[in-house]
């Protein structure tokens, strides 16, 4: 039973063609299933805090911030 399903996302902070463009996450997709554990591992600057800010809505609040794709919790957008 897939609690969190996420699909195509892609997170970048400023303006496309300005020099501080960053593009911090990049088709990312994956289905969580609820009671699963899960781990997010990787070197320090890959997206992990990032892709967990998308998750729950913290980047609505920075100013340039863009999120892409779709993020379904329990199959609402």
């Amino acid at each position: 039973n897939v609690a969190v399903r996420v699909l195509n996302v892609a997170h970048h902070f400023g303006e496309a063609g300005d020099a501080k463009h960053v593009k911090a996450l990049q088709d990312t997709t994956m289905d969580i299933y609820r009671g699963e554990l899960l781990a997010l591992i990787g070197p320090s600057g890959c997206g992990k805090t990032t892709f967990l800010r998308c998750l729950n809505r913290m980047h609505d609040m920075t100013k340039n911030a863009r999120v892409e794709g779709k993020i379904l919790l329990d199959g609402q957008d």
